[in-house]
């Protein structure tokens, strides 16, 4: 929500804005705080978490696609069928083989493609199921909010995540100071029914989390540095940030 406010004589300024929004909108990181009790909150993020990290890109949208194909076909697929699938292991590890290893300490972003297909179209992106009154059930109450949905009782919808052995293997075995994804949730649609153990597995090892970004299509798989600008608000789990990738 805003208010707007039109300057008066005199030379003032020419607008000013209130806003008031869930911190989880739109492009967003996720603190520790998010999910652990006593964790961290996005202000005690250090710089050298969010600025001058090297980024690494692994791209799935191929993976995504074939599982939406053969959720339309009911053929099976590694890792789900349709838009339900998380990411497996072996995901990682057959980029690894194309790309070289995850460089230690990177912010690693898995891209699904999904952002990209569809974000342009608020009910294409959420994807809700039925009449979107299933509660609880979904994604990450916070990450909903960046399409006007989120709480208790956040509808359940159906976008692509990460397993839960994928993401251990990014912070136990590359150190990853942070997961991000180009949907909702990295726990997937359906992350609420399992607890979202994604969110555990990375917030509990006191790493971050960015949902809803914008990974291009052309962002190298290795070679690009990240930069995460998110607002600094004394105490907040999550908010609202900006996130840059710096090419070669």
């Amino acid at each position: 929500q805003t208010a707007g406010q039109t300057a008066g004589p005199k030379g003032g300024a020419l607008s000013k804005q209130a806003f008031t929004l869930n911190g989880g909108s739109g492009t967003h990181v996720d603190a520790p705080a998010h999910f652990v009790t006593g964790g961290r909150t996005v202000d005690a993020l250090a710089l050298e978490e969010l600025a001058g990290i090297p980024m690494a890109i692994v791209d799935c949208a191929e993976l995504v696609a074939a599982a939406l194909l053969a959720g339309k076909g009911g053929a099976e697929t590694s890792g789900g069928v349709g838009p339900d699938l998380l990411v497996p292991l072996g995901a990682l590890e057959a980029d690894e083989a194309l790309h070289g290893p995850i460089p230690r300490g990177a912010l690693v972003c898995v891209r699904t493609g999904w952002a990209n297909a569809r974000y342009a179209d608020k009910a294409a992106y959420l994807n809700q199921v039925g009449d979107g009154t299933s509660s609880g059930s979904s994604a990450d109450a916070s990450s909903g909010s960046s399409g006007g949905v989120g709480g208790g009782g956040a509808p359940e919808m159906r976008f692509p995540g990460l397993t839960l052995e994928a993401a251990n293997f990014l912070v136990a075995d590359r150190a990853a100071v942070g997961l991000g994804i180009d949907t909702l949730s990295p726990d997937g649609g359906g992350g609420g029914k399992a607890g979202f153990p994604v969110h555990h597995a990375i917030l509990g090892r006191d790493r971050y989390i960015l949902e809803n970004l914008n990974l291009a299509p052309d962002l190298p798989a290795r070679g690009a540095t990240a930069v995460v600008a998110p607002l600094d608000i004394a105490g907040a789990p999550e908010c609202p940030a900006r996130v840059w990738a710096v090419l070669p």
